[in-house]
C-alpha cells in the first residue's frame, strides 16, 4: 500500500537549536547545537511526483522475493535482543510476518528494489532520497515533530530515555500502535526501525534547491548513505524528520529496514 504524495515545496533540515543532544566542552557547562550536519535549512521544490510505501517493508514482503528467487536468497534473522537492562537478563524476542524486514543493509535493499520493479517490467521503483523522506515526514508542517515539539507514548515507538521505559524495545509490526501516524497516513515514519535512503551522507548540505537535484547527486558507485527516521531504541531528538543517521553500503543491524518509492507521471 502506498501514498500518493502531493507536490509541493518545504523547508529542509533543522534549525540552530532544534536537536536537544548536549555538546560538552571542556570547562563549561553542556550546551545544545546539535544537529551541524541538517544545516543550513533551505527551500527545496518537490520536482518528481512520487508515492511512498505507507509501512515499512515487512518480513512477510521480503520472503516473497526470496520465495521468487530474489533478493540474493538472503533470510535476514527473525529475532532481536530486547532491552534487557530492565530485567536483568538477556531477552530474544521473535519478529513475526508482518514486523518491518531488520538486518538489511543498502545493498540489499535493493536488490530487494531491482525484483519489485522485475515484477512490473519497468524501473519505477527505489529507495527515496532524504529530500523525499524528509518531505513526506514532516507531511505539510515545519514544527520539530509533525505533531508539535514532543512525541507522546503511542505516537511513535521510540526509547522515551528522559521518562523511563519499563518495556523491553523491540521493532512492533507495522500496522501496531494505531496513533504512529503521521498528518499524511504514513506509519512509524518515526521510530520503529531507521530506514534506509539513496542520498549520500555530506558533514552539510549543499543547497540543493529540487528533489531531483538529490536524486542526480546520489547515483555515484559508492558513498555512507544516509538514513532517516530514528528506531525502537533510539531518543526522541534522533527520530525528527530533521534527523540525519549515514553507514556503510553493506551495513545490517537490527534496528535498520526501508520502505520504498514509487517514481510517478
Amino acid at each position: 500500500h502506498m501514498i500518493v504524495v502531493p507536490m509541493g515545496d518545504f523547508l529542509m533540515g533543522g534549525p540552530e537549536g532544534e536537536s536537544r543532544v548536549p555538546i560538552y566542552a571542556h570547562g563549561h557547562p553542556p550546551y545544545f547545537d546539535g544537529g551541524l550536519d541538517e544545516r543550513p535549512p533551505h527551500r527545496l521544490v518537490i520536482a518528481i511526483p512520487f508515492a511512498l510505501g505507507q509501512t515499512e517493508v515487512t518480513r512477510d514482503q521480503w520472503q516473497m522475493c526470496v520465495d521468487d528467487g530474489g533478493c540474493n536468497g538472503y533470510r535476514p534473522r527473525d529475532w532481536v535482543w530486547g532491552n534487557w537492562e530492565f530485567f536483568g537478563r538477556e531477552n530474544t524476542f521473535y519478529l513475526d510476518g508482518n514486523s518491518p524486514v531488520v538486518y538489511v543493509s543498502y545493498l540489499d535493499a535493493l536488490a530487494y528494489v531491482d525484483w519489485l520493479n522485475a515484477q512490473v517490467g519497468e524501473g519505477v521503483y527505489r529507495l527515496p532520497t532524504e529530500a523525499e523522506w524528509e518531505y513526506a515526514a514532516r507531511a505539510g508542517t515545519q514544527t520539530r515533530f509533525p505533531t508539535g515539539e514532543h512525541l507522546l507514548r503511542g505516537q511513535a515507538n521510540i526509547n522515551f530515555w528522559e521518562i523511563g521505559n519499563p518495556d523491553p524495545q523491540v521493532p512492533v509490526p507495522v500496522d501496531a500502535m494505531p496513533n504512529a501516524v503521521n498528518p499524511w497516513g504514513f506509519r512509524h515514519i518515526q521510530g520503529n526501525v531507521i530506514e534506509q535512503t539513496i542520498s549520500c551522507y555530506s558533514e552539510t548540505y549543499a543547497g540543493w534547491a529540487t528533489s531531483s537535484q538529490y536524486l542526480q547527486n546520489a547515483m555515484v558507485d559508492e558513498c555512507a548513505r544516509v538514513t532517516r527516521g530514528g528506531s525502537f531504541n533510539a531518543s526522541e531528538d534522533y527520530s525528527r524528520p530533521a534527523q540525519r543517521g549515514r553507514g556503510p553500503e553493506d551495513a545490517r543491524g537490527a534496528s535498520v529496514g526501508f520502505r520504498v518509492l514509487r517514481e510517478l507521471d
